[in-house]
């Protein structure tokens, strides 16, 4: 393995992404349905700021993805 200034960032990590997927926790149960009390009309918007299982969770629960125009 060469030094981490010589690594290619794009894939230093590519080789955890399965553990990273594994063990990573979920949110909460309680604070997906906390996030969507008193909403009326919620509207999911993935922004590509993560692994988007915060976006998984409030599909299971009904809430519709924003459409980009």
């Amino acid at each position: 393995m060469g030094a981490l200034h010589q690594m290619n960032p794009l894939d230093r990590f590519s080789h955890r992404a399965g553990d990273y997927v594994k063990y990573r926790p979920s949110y909460p149960a309680g604070a997906i349905g906390r996030i969507l009390q008193g909403l009326d009309q919620p509207v999911a918007a993935a922004l590509g700021a993560g692994t988007e299982s915060a976006s998984r969770l409030l599909a299971s629960r009904g809430v519709p993805a924003a459409r980009a125009k």
